[in-house]
């Protein structure tokens, strides 16, 4: 296991707590360190979390916040102070590649991506016919209302072929769609992505490609290793929520500690 990983399945948040001087009662209550705290009011166990500052996290952010240490010298500090034996070799946050799934999941993976792209096409040739209608007989027509004229009859068969044809119908659609897709951006990306979403239970951004490969980006070991501010730790959170696929490119392809910098940075000057 990598330092992140070997950490916090060694310790758990209380643990750290009372072996950094702080007091933990029976039921796991005790006085938030991160503000003026006259009762109890945090709860430390795996995680912590402050009823009154709203504090919260794991054992590792717990500790950047006691001490003011980034991420990564908060978790070589738990390494040392509690023995725990971890491999330098490995990267601090992993992208898990899992078994290839079958050709029927691959296809049911690309018919529900299908039906998705082409329903949200649907809907905006739909808004264009109403939004771009000519107000008289004397206008000129519109490109994106010729465009829906063109071509709205035949995305409605499409969708209609994906939720009620046989089987072969389907599969004769999802491919003609997959090969004809001429929309740039998804030419070099949705193609190459069937669905990406973040799931809750695992704490994972989880991608299905094109080819079958499933991938996992472990959000908590990204977060650890490079959020220095409260408001990166923000921008990434709304990232995973509201945007997956974007936080999926920025791991895997782009330079996030750079990204967040550029962000915050304008965020507070803003």
């Amino acid at each position: 296991m990598n330092l992140f990983e070997s950490v916090k399945s060694s310790i758990t948040t209380r643990e750290a707590a009372e072996h950094y001087g702080i007091h933990v009662g029976r039921s796991g209550m005790c006085r938030c360190p991160f503000h003026n705290d006259r009762t109890p009011s945090m709860k430390a166990d795996e995680r912590f979390h402050c009823f009154g500052c709203q504090a919260d996290g794991d054992v590792i952010s717990f500790t950047s916040r006691l001490f003011d240490l980034s991420p990564k010298d908060a978790a070589l500090k738990l390494a040392s102070d509690f023995g725990i034996a971890y491999d330098e070799h490995l990267p601090l946050y992993i992208v898990r590649k899992h078994p290839e799934i079958s050709k029927e999941e691959r296809f049911q993976h690309q018919a529900s991506y299908c039906f998705s792209e082409l329903a949200a096409y649907r809907n905006q040739l739909v808004q264009w016919q109403e939004q771009y209608a000519p107000q008289s007989p004397d206008d000129d027509l519109h490109p994106r209302f010729l465009e829906a004229l063109h071509h709205l009859d035949d995305v409605e068969y499409q969708l209609d072929v994906l939720q009620y044809g046989t089987d072969q119908e389907r599969q004769e659609a999802v491919q003609e769609y997959m090969q004809n897709q001429t929309k740039p951006q998804e030419v070099t990306t949705m193609r190459k992505i069937l669905s990406c979403e973040f799931n809750l239970d695992t704490a994972c951004v989880e991608l299905c490609l094109d080819d079958g490969t499933l991938l996992s980006i472990y959000c908590t070991a990204v977060e650890n290793e490079v959020v220095n501010s409260m408001y990166q730790r923000s921008e990434l959170d709304w990232l995973i929520y509201n945007d997956p696929l974007a936080y999926a490119e920025l791991i895997l392809n782009g330079d996030p500690e750079q990204y967040l910098k550029a962000v915050t940075a304008k965020s507070l000057f803003d």
